[in-house]
């Protein structure tokens, strides 16, 4: 039977990403939530899906240019979509949705960790900060990724099951699945051409 993931938690009518957001979905009764991760300059986790500040805060900055102090003092309200009813709402760090994931003992989290962090710092510095985050309550917690190679080293990390973000449909994702062998493959519906069956393998499929 099919399953409902909270896709950056209840984006609907809350900023997405955000505490507030998260609390919503699981208190609508989700088992799943998807979360996305970003790295300041400091390389504290933080819940943000874009690399800069543009659509959720309307300001320019990027986060890896931003210390995880400066990056708390600005809002993330979405304000183009919902005006003024989440003024002063902020990013929150990873730590904090570990948290509050606590009490819903039967809920789990996909957390996507985005490429530019990866890049910046490399996807093992990357991997051993966010684990630290994740440390209370590792099974809780899928880590998913578009980079292949993060996803390779959170395998040989130990983490129970991994997951791999399709950014295209094509014969090489195929192979990416064929030699990861992750446990969840996350793909956007309008990447899967029409009319095609999702490719077959150990894995369970997400797609939003």
């Amino acid at each position: 039977m099919p399953l409902l993931v909270a896709h950056r938690g209840e984006a609907r009518n809350f900023p997405e990403n955000t505490l507030d957001g998260v609390r919503a979905a699981l208190e609508a009764g989700a088992c799943f939530v998807e979360i996305d991760v970003q790295l300041t300059s400091d390389c504290v986790p933080v819940l943000l899906h874009d690399a800069d500040l543009r659509r959720t805060g309307d300001r320019a900055e990027r986060v890896l240019d931003l210390s995880f102090q400066q990056l708390s003092e600005l809002e993330v309200n979405q304000s183009q979509i919902f005006g003024e009813r989440f003024t002063g709402i902020k990013v929150p760090r990873l730590a904090s949705v570990v948290e509050l994931l606590m009490d819903w003992p039967r809920a789990r989290a996909f957390v996507e960790v985005k490429p530019e962090g990866i890049a910046r710092f490399g996807a093992r510095r990357a991997l051993e900060r966010i684990s630290v985050d994740l440390a209370s309550a590792p099974s809780r917690f899928v880590l998913i990724s578009s980079v292949s190679g993060f996803v390779s080293e959170a395998r040989r990390h130990g983490n129970s099951e991994i997951g791999l973000v399709l950014t295209e449909w094509s014969e090489e994702a195929r192979k990416k699945l064929d030699e990861l062998q992750p446990d969840y493959v996350f793909c956007n519906l309008k990447r899967i051409p029409a009319a095609i069956m999702l490719w077959p393998g150990p894995w369970k499929w997400v797609v939003y």
